[in-house]
């Protein structure tokens, strides 16, 4: 290969044996003789004479291309189709017998892929990487992610959207009922103000506002709701009146002694919890408690007549 100048002489040492001189065609041989880039423009014998060098071939590169292509692709050179990486070949014959290249550099980048974005349960909307947001489940959408390459990967969303909970509150019987919609079992309850309890239902027993959330199997929460109560009516029975408490404090049981035309009894800690409800019969007059699994506190007895009324005592028990 020759760097590229001027006034380069071709000839050979000694006999010219390989060359052949001639001044029969000056038609299809005429000085400059151009060949390419190469121009051979005399002889050293006069412009009429034309050496003939057998089996002399210039080849310069006409073009050398650069090709990026995705893998999967695929590209036409030369009548032939490509599809992996590295350089092709394509020899050019021209008009004046002059031979050139046409180099082809492929290169293959890494294939643009197809996957799918399991984004899992979400609660009520969504908003995915292609910048909208979904309320409702979806596996259709797609989003077109291009590589610095140019190679595009396809990404499918799986998204499934659940409601949250609807939340209202029902007071029947004296008690705080949660009433649920929607959203997906099993439900846990978080009761505030004058009670803190994890229950779906529970007795108040002071004036207050009575607040529940509600959340789900898939911890899709509902808006907080609120119930205001005055409590009334209530009042205190003396030890020595229609309830006795024995004995008090108490350790593995406690005796409840009573009169009146009761139907119902029922023992909350001071959180306002149910620990414990029982139907009392006709005729009843005591309920012997076991005490043993319970935690030493402070409980409340209710007791509820035929009438509605309701009437309390307390009594502590220790371990």
């Amino acid at each position: 290969m020759l760097p590229i100048g001027n006034d380069y002489q071709l000839g050979v040492n000694g006999n010219n044996s390989g060359l052949y001189r001639s001044n029969a065609d000056t038609t299809t041989f005429a000085y400059p003789f151009n060949c390419g880039p190469v121009s051979i423009t005399s002889s050293s014998v006069g412009d009429q004479y034309y050496y003939f060098y057998y089996d002399i071939e210039f080849m310069p590169f006409s073009s050398y291309n650069e090709v990026n292509l995705c893998s999967g692709d695929s590209i036409l050179f030369a009548g032939n189709i490509y599809t992996t990486a590295g350089q092709y070949n394509d020899i050019l014959v021209s008009n004046n017998l002059c031979d050139s290249i046409v180099t082809l550099n492929l290169i293959i980048n890494n294939a643009g892929t197809s996957s799918i974005d399991n984004v899992g349960i979400h609660c009520d909307s969504y908003t995915w990487i292609d910048g909208n947001t979904y309320t409702s489940s979806n596996d259709t959408a797609s989003y077109i992610y291009t590589s610095a390459a140019g190679c595009d990967s396809i990404i499918t969303l799986n998204l499934t959207i659940t409601e949250n909970p609807v939340v209202s509150i029902s007071y029947v019987n004296n008690d705080l009922s949660t009433l649920v919609t929607g959203g997906v079992p099993p439900y846990s309850y978080q009761w505030n103000g004058p009670i803190n309890s994890a229950n779906a239902i529970v007795t108040p027993i002071v004036s207050g506002n009575y607040c529940v959330q509600v959340t789900d199997n898939n911890a899709c929460a509902s808006v907080q709701v609120c119930e205001n109560l005055t409590i009334s009516g209530v009042k205190e029975i003396s030890f020595n009146n229609d309830l006795i408490l024995y004995p008090n404090p108490a350790n593995d049981q406690i005796t409840l002694y009573f009169t009146g035309n009761l139907i119902d009894i029922k023992v909350y800690n001071m959180l306002g919890e149910l620990i414990i409800e029982q139907k009392i019969t006709d005729g009843q007059s005591a309920i012997q408690l076991s005490l043993e699994h319970w935690n030493a506190a402070i409980y409340s007895v209710q007791l509820q007549g035929k009438n509605g009324s309701i009437v309390q005592k307390k009594f502590n028990v220790v371990k």
